[in-house]
């Protein structure tokens, strides 16, 4: 080898390993977003060639260490949250992701990647390009925070939101009023009930009286009278929410006086003595059978038999005032009609 060959064979050698080297080294670098403000998630793609194979797996893809790295130290100016080596071939991309904390230029510290990859590795150092953050200040020209936009509604939802407000405004009136007068509505309610019970207890009394009307002779006098007190009665102690069962004939007048604390109107007084006077002659029907006071005149008062007229007169006289106690007044003239109608 003469000597102008060995001279071209140095330099060859010399040379054309810095140029590929150079090669190996060309880079491109892109942000995204492109304009980068405070608090924005920026992703930099730092993409490569190079003849070094990098361990990155069948996925192609490695997430790279960041504690303990210059990435991880960088607090003060920005967070790096990933970064991520993926590539194939001899054609790499790091992807860094991060969140700027302050305006003007940031310019990354020089890194190894082969030390990201493996802490007892290196020779691979990476020069992130300076990049700017800008200032929104700057940008809009406004030194004072913007008042808060108004919430985002569909339209023709305003009328709904309006509609939704009123409902719920009545309904808390009304949900105020109902507890206020919470004592009013239930005896409000309570009565209703009452009433509901007191007609239903009527309708069923006045039906037995003129089931009890319509048997005619088929009862005998006692047993007549034994129901037409057992009716009555009864009748009598859901109405006024009294035992009158339990109470004597000749006591029932000065019971029931004292049970309406001696108010009794002349009306009311009429109906009880009548009904006390029902009580007395169908007790002396009951009871006096053959005794002695059955013989004494006049017949028509101390008789222990019934004629058809008087059981007529004794039911017509309950029925009116089961009339009276419900309407306050007699209904006489009806009795006829709802006596075809039970």
């Amino acid at each position: 080898m003469t000597y102008k060959q060995s001279v071209i064979f140095f330099v060859f050698i010399t040379v054309f390993p810095i140029h590929a080297q150079k090669m190996s080294d060309a880079v491109s670098q892109v942000l995204i977003p492109h304009e980068i403000f405070i608090g924005d998630v920026v992703e930099l793609h730092y993409s490569f060639i190079s003849q070094t194979a990098f361990p990155l797996g069948k996925s192609n893809s490695l997430q790279l260490e960041l504690s303990g790295s210059p990435l991880g130290s960088l607090a003060d100016i920005c967070t790096v949250k990933q970064a991520v080596l993926s590539g194939k071939d001899n054609q790499y991309t790091l992807q860094l992701t991060f969140v700027p904390w302050k305006t003007g230029t940031i310019d990354f510290p020089v890194f190894d990647l082969f030390t990201l990859i493996d802490r007892k590795k290196s020779g691979f150092p990476v020069d992130i390009k300076p990049f700017s953050v800008s200032s929104l200040v700057q940008k809009t020209g406004s030194e004072t925070f913007r008042p808060p936009a108004p919430p985002v509604l569909i339209p023709g939802t305003t009328y709904a939101v309006y509609a939704a407000v009123i409902f719920f405004l009545v309904f808390l009136v009304l949900l105020i009023r109902v507890i206020l007068n919470l004592k009013g509505i239930v005896d409000f309610y309570k009565n209703i009930i009452r009433h509901i019970g007191y007609n239903r207890n009527a309708r069923l009394t006045l039906r037995k009286l003129y089931r009890l009307q319509r048997s005619g002779t088929s009862l005998d006098d006692r047993l007549f009278c034994d129901s037409l007190q057992a009716v009555t009665r009864s009748y009598l102690e859901y109405r006024f929410a009294y035992p009158f069962s339990t109470v004597t004939s000749d006591r029932f007048v000065v019971t029931f006086d004292m049970l309406m604390s001696g108010l009794l109107s002349p009306d009311q007084s009429r109906y009880i003595e009548i009904l006390g006077s029902t009580f007395c002659r169908t007790d002396y029907i009951r009871y006096a059978g053959n005794s002695l006071d059955a013989a004494r005149q006049p017949a028509q008062m101390y008789a222990t038999v019934l004629s058809n007229k008087e059981r007529n007169s004794l039911l017509s006289a309950v029925i009116e005032a089961v009339h009276f106690f419900e309407s306050g007044k007699p209904e006489t003239g009806n009795t006829g009609e709802e006596k075809n109608n039970a």
